[in-house]
């Protein structure tokens, strides 16, 4: 027998001594025929008997104590499934490209980055991406929180685009995802911001609307966009990276290179 598996034994004689006082004291007749009232000159069938349940009763709490596994293992696999399968090497590989000598939208497919050699046998991991990586000629290079008059905030985010893709127009941006570098707490609000608390979004090329979209929150936080007159079902990925600055009621983002705009509202 163990240490753990000796201390709930003992614990459990413990307490059924304690238990005996208690009920020769409540039922004296009753206890006189166990002699539980008699420490000294207990029954031996009674004594091997206190001994049987406490080995028992030590174990099942031992068992309950160490949450079970047999049973809570079984039981998540069937509800909850990937909880129990290990979670990989993650992380998050910034590819900086000069957008400004890009013409158009490229995908990466299947994109595989190898690590540093790390460890005593200087192994070198091979990290996968988990999609495919669509590169855009823009650049972020301003965000900025300001105000309207009517006290909403507005979150403005300046694209920069490349001059060789001309006026834009034969850029894909029906998912645009970002990526937000910031601590837990303002990531995630900042994702809420842009997630949960738009309702509009549109472009704009050169001070001409060129389209106007409301979009569709879903459950997880992915945005469907409905353009005037036209239905997308296409879900963007715009809300899939963000995490995100405050919540705001507005967003809006301009480029000084080519006169892109977005933006994207909440109704107060």
């Amino acid at each position: 027998m163990d240490d753990l598996t000796q201390r709930y034994y003992e614990a459990e004689m413990r307490y059924l001594r304690e238990a005996g006082k208690e009920f020769a004291q409540a039922y004296p007749d009753r206890a006189a025929m166990l002699n539980l009232d008699k420490p000294g000159a207990r029954d031996p069938y009674v004594e091997r008997l206190f001994e049987g349940f406490a080995f028992l009763m030590g174990r099942l709490r031992e068992k309950l104590d160490d949450d079970l596994p047999e049973l809570t293992e079984g039981l998540v696999s069937l509800l909850w499934p990937h909880y129990l399968r290990t979670i990989p090497s993650l992380s998050v590989v910034e590819l900086l490209t000069d957008h400004r000598q890009m013409k158009q939208s490229e995908t990466l497919s299947d994109f595989q980055v190898l690590s540093r050699p790390v460890g005593e046998h200087r192994t070198r991991c091979c990290y996968s991406a988990t999609r495919d990586i669509t590169l855009l000629p823009l650049a972020l290079p301003e965000v900025s929180l300001q105000y309207e008059q009517d006290g909403r905030s507005v979150i403005r985010l300046r694209f920069e685009c490349s001059p060789l893709a001309g006026d834009g127009s034969q850029i894909d941006l029906s998912r645009l995802p970002l990526y937000l570098n910031a601590d837990s707490p303002l990531a995630c609000a900042l994702h809420r911001a842009l997630t949960l608390g738009c309702s509009k979004s549109g472009f704009a090329c050169r001070g001409r609307n060129v389209g106007h979209w409301t979009a569709i929150f879903t459950r997880w936080g992915s945005v469907r966009t409905i353009r005037s007159g036209q239905k997308a079902n296409r879900p963007s990925a715009a809300t899939n990276c963000c995490w995100s600055i405050s919540p705001s009621a507005r967003s809006l983002c301009l480029s000084p290179s080519t006169g892109w705009r977005m933006w994207s509202g909440r109704q107060e």
